[in-house]
């Protein structure tokens, strides 16, 4: 069985009183959610596709987590009979796959009116009027929380599409983002409490903690707010309309960060509203939209853009998406390593760790906390760190990026006393990297004081 947010509530994946869904390239973070068990289920390769459910992003947040494509059709399109509902008026069912053909295959399979779902919609495939053009956020409309590296990864994909022959065209995107806050400020999550009122009453203890606390909170709107919700949103929509007239596609990163697991656990609420700043507007707006992978920051980490039109466009976007910086379609599972010795640039082991597949990220220090050891035997000779705390040295070193499928073909070219471990950087992050066990390293020669291994060889 696949996993999820409870009740559909969250873009995390973590909100649940089963066992978390492990996102399988980064499990240090977030696998997204709600449907967070069908995009690992994909990610893991143990289906070709899997279906979830896309309320407020739901399908296209854990297919930015995951490297994969999702698809978001337009309302209506896929029967959500025998769905649990979230917002039974804005619930779409979702499609997670490895490319933009699964995806397609799979919508010409599971579309179709359903007289038995009272939000079925007749749907008939329609294009856009535009010239090759796309339209991004203004830059004063861009969210990044803090993130540099993913809005680096943004400039990069801006100028990927630009490569790709797109026609970049900046549009006023606050009618959008001001939707967006509408699903979780105004009267909707009150739909939230009708869809689950009765299991609510009768078992009050078995909602997670943040899931009840969000969803009692749509236990006092009233029918005013409602409406006048409604007459807003209808304004706003009529604002939007008129951006789609020269465009093929408005295109927007999927999420504006990475968050840990660390971080949601801190601050749950807060985390999960920054992962709605590009989605939750788009039900509401009845648009479809498409989440492509983007490639990998600088740090190793994915990143998605996401394909947005009017309704009944979904197989439009889809092949219009697969032209632009989506290809391949699943980024390569990596973990960034820290490197001291001679597999970095230039070195004599450099060849070993490129036949590998593994990618230069940063040079790197380390916190001053580490000793670094000539270990001239077994050959070749190499360096050897090892953590010993305050009267430690800062060590240069670099970060590299490995397939997750060679790590083990690394690690059998490593020999004792080195393994990997975890090393603490000068800003106090961490990262995985070769240290050195403690009884060798305290009988070899210290050679701390020249600060890292190539400066030590001259």
């Amino acid at each position: 069985k696949t996993n999820l947010d409870q009740f559909a509530t969250g873009l995390v994946g973590t909100r649940s009183p089963y066992p978390i869904p492990v996102n399988p390239g980064w499990p240090d973070r977030i696998p997204g959610g709600s449907s967070s068990g069908s995009a690992v289920a994909v990610a893991e390769n143990l289906v070709p596709f899997s279906l979830g459910t896309d309320t407020a992003g739901s399908g296209r947040v854990p297919a930015a987590f995951n490297g994969l494509w999702g698809l978001k059709p337009s309302k209506g399109r896929l029967s959500t009979t025998g769905v649990v509902p979230a917002c039974r008026s804005l619930d779409c069912v979702s499609i997670f796959a490895n490319s933009a053909d699964d995806c397609e295959t799979v919508l010409g399979i599971v579309q179709g009116f359903d007289p038995a779902d009272p939000f079925s919609q007749e749907s008939a495939d329609t294009r856009s009027g535009g010239n090759g053009t796309i339209g991004i956020p203004r830059q004063e409309d861009l969210m990044f929380f803090g993130d540099a590296a993913y809005a680096q990864a943004w400039e990069t994909s801006i100028e990927t599409l630009k490569a790709c022959g797109w026609k970049i065209e900046e549009i006023d995107f606050s009618p959008f983002l001001e939707a967006a806050r509408l699903l979780y400020e105004g009267p909707w999550v009150s739909e939230r409490y009708a869809a689950i009122e009765a299991f609510l009453d009768k078992f009050p203890e078995a909602l997670h903690p943040v899931t009840r606390t969000i969803i009692l909170g749509g236990a006092s709107n009233s029918a005013v707010q409602a409406f006048k919700s409604q007459y807003r949103l209808a304004e706003i929509r009529r604002k939007t309309e008129t951006a789609w007239a020269s465009l093929d596609a408005i295109v927007t990163p999927t999420a504006g960060g990475f968050p840990t697991l660390a971080e949601v656990n801190e601050d749950p609420i807060e985390v999960n509203s920054k992962l709605g700043y590009y989605t939750n507007f788009m039900n509401l707006l009845d648009l479809s939209a498409v989440a492509s992978p983007s490639g990998l920051t600088k740090a190793g980490l994915p990143f998605g853009l996401t394909w947005i039109a009017p309704r009944d466009r979904d197989r439009e976007l889809l092949r219009i998406a697969s032209k632009g910086p989506g290809r391949p379609a699943k980024p390569t599972r990596s973990i960034t390593l820290v490197l001291f010795g001679a597999h970095m640039q230039g070195l004599a082991l450099n060849e070993s760790i490129l036949a590998l597949g593994a990618t230069f990220n940063q040079e790197v220090r380390t916190a001053p906390l580490y000793k670094m050891v000539h270990l001239a035997e077994p050959a070749p000779e190499r360096p050897g760190v090892m953590r010993i705390g305050d009267n430690g040295t800062s060590l240069l070193g670099e970060a590299w990026n490995f397939p997750i499928a060679s790590v083990g073909s690394l690690l059998a070219q490593i020999n004792q006393p080195l393994g990997l471990g975890q090393i603490e950087l000068d800003d106090g992050s961490f990262m995985h990297g070769f240290l050195c066990e403690y009884l060798p390293a305290s009988t070899a020669k210290d050679i701390s004081k020249f600060g890292g291994w190539r400066a030590f060889i001259g």
